[in-house]
């Protein structure tokens, strides 16, 4: 078994990534156009092209089919990663996959992943709080006291806590990077795929970190031509949209399988046998 000590390959990472979007690029990128871009085709035909949700002057209405809409997108999300994750692991794994068997399983995995996702969401919410609160009463007592002596060193400290909440939000995205497939991959419960994760990831972190700072620019690289093409008009600016988020997806999921199935072959020396197991 491999040792605790040893790190991820970034380059095997991303060449399986790339190769698992060269192998499943029917799934990988059409999936995501379907299932994100007709259903923004429909909204922006039915409510056109211009649609701004927050010009709907607050009306019931509004509110519920922003929040409706919202639903269906978490639902779809989920469904796709669940799905795209499953395909990936079992290409990594060697394992035969059958698409319509993926579909299935994926469907299956969504009140797991809802509930993943709520803890995740919550935790950053919960941090994201507990640094926003002492920003709010710093900035109340600078207002209500008129007495901005004192304004230079509480900047800082405010400056600090933000910072700390920063590093908090990024690490605990490093240490959960890979909870999605591990709980889509493993019959293990919503609790144990972030101690699992947590437990992957130890020791590779650094190299994970590199791994998103690589998909940032990637995703900037793709979203800046598509950005300048959108300056055509309403319709072209609909499809570079779709089209980007269907990539960015696309290339994001593939990236964190990859790195999934890698960290687990580096901290477990998880052959394919092995890993093709997981699926019998």
């Amino acid at each position: 078994m491999a040792g605790t000590a040893e790190k991820i390959s970034i380059a095997n990472v991303i060449t399986n990534s790339f190769g698992l979007l060269g192998r499943h690029a029917l799934v990988f990128f059409g999936f995501p156009l379907l299932l994100f871009g007709v259903p923004s085709v429909a909204i922006r035909s039915l409510f056109g092209l211009e649609t701004d949700f927050g010009n709907f002057n607050g009306t019931s209405t509004a509110y519920a089919i922003v929040f409706g809409y919202a639903l269906a997108m978490l639902a779809v999300y989920g469904f796709l990663q669940a799905l795209l994750m499953l395909v990936a692991a079992q290409d990594l794994a060697r394992q035969p996959s059958s698409l319509a068997n993926c579909i299935a399983q994926a469907v299956r995995k969504l009140p797991g992943l809802f509930g993943l996702g709520f803890v995740v969401i919550a935790s950053f919410i919960l941090i994201a709080g507990v640094i926003t609160m002492p920003v709010f009463g710093f900035s109340l007592k600078l207002v209500s006291d008129q007495n901005f002596a004192g304004a230079t060193s509480m900047f800082f400290t405010m400056l600090g806590l933000v910072l700390i909440g920063m590093i908090a939000f990024t690490y605990l995205s490093l240490m959960w990077m890979v909870a999605i497939p591990a709980k889509v991959v493993e019959p293990i419960g919503v609790f144990a795929a972030l101690g699992r994760s947590r437990r992957l990831t130890a020791g590779s972190r650094l190299r994970l970190l590199l791994l998103i700072i690589i998909l940032f620019f990637f995703n900037i690289a793709v979203s800046l031509p598509l950005g300048l093409i959108a300056q055509f008009g309403p319709v072209v600016e609909m499809i570079a949209t779709v089209l980007s988020s269907a990539i960015n997806i696309a290339f994001a999921s593939a990236l964190v399988a990859s790195a999934y199935i890698e960290l687990r072959a580096v901290k477990e020396g998880a052959s394919t046998d092995e890993l093709a197991d997981v699926f019998a």
